[in-house]
């Protein structure tokens, strides 16, 4: 094999190389996508039933979540193969457990500060939540990032100016917030595919 055979094999290999990380890319792009859009409708559903029914909120947000996981675990079970073959090992566990502590965490400042009525806890658990956007953002989803302050400051807006119609505000900016990326991660990663 002469130099100039050689070169081009290189270039074939990172040509190569720079096709599966753009693939890997593409698979964790198109689950974040689905998993926002799932979220911004379990959020619209849960704040829009809550501002009607008050009084059946335990059971409009037990069925929100519900619906949220089986849709999350879909997605990424559906998707599992694909990341296999793209990603790094154990990528989906670290996410996953980063959630479960975000969680336990939010559980247990919830039992020690003890939000005395729906108001607060509809404003506790949006912020938490938009906490775990950020942190994530920061480690490198810009979209993760801005839509975690940008839901976060909304959600303040609506408590602070709004109160007595928070419940449709948050259905309409957190789960639009939610939603509104999701459409636009996936539309982004089809273009790319086409390519």
């Amino acid at each position: 094999m002469d130099r100039k055979e050689a070169i081009d094999s290189i270039k074939e290999i990172r040509k190569a190389i720079s096709k599966i990380q753009s693939t890997k890319q593409a698979i964790e792009s198109k689950v974040m996508g689905q998993i926002l859009i799932i979220w911004g409708i379990v959020w619209c559903y849960g704040f829009f039933c809550t501002q009607l029914f008050l009084h059946l909120v335990f059971l409009i947000w037990t069925s929100a979540w519900l619906i949220g996981g089986i849709g999350t675990a879909i997605v990424v079970i559906k998707n599992r193969k694909h990341q296999k073959e793209h990603s790094k090992p154990g990528f989906t566990w670290h996410f996953s457990i980063y959630w479960l502590l975000l969680t336990c965490y939010c559980i247990i400042i919830w039992l020690i500060i003890s939000p005395d009525n729906y108001d607060k806890i509809g404003v506790y658990i949006p912020l938490f939540v938009m906490m775990g956007y950020v942190l994530i953002g920061i480690w490198g989803s810009r979209i993760l990032l801005f839509t975690g302050l940008g839901i976060s400051a909304g959600t303040l807006i609506g408590w602070f100016l709004i109160p007595e119609y928070f419940g449709f505000w948050m259905a309409f900016m957190g789960g639009g917030g939610l939603a509104i990326p999701g459409i636009c991660v996936l539309a982004k990663v089809k273009r790319k595919m086409k390519k």
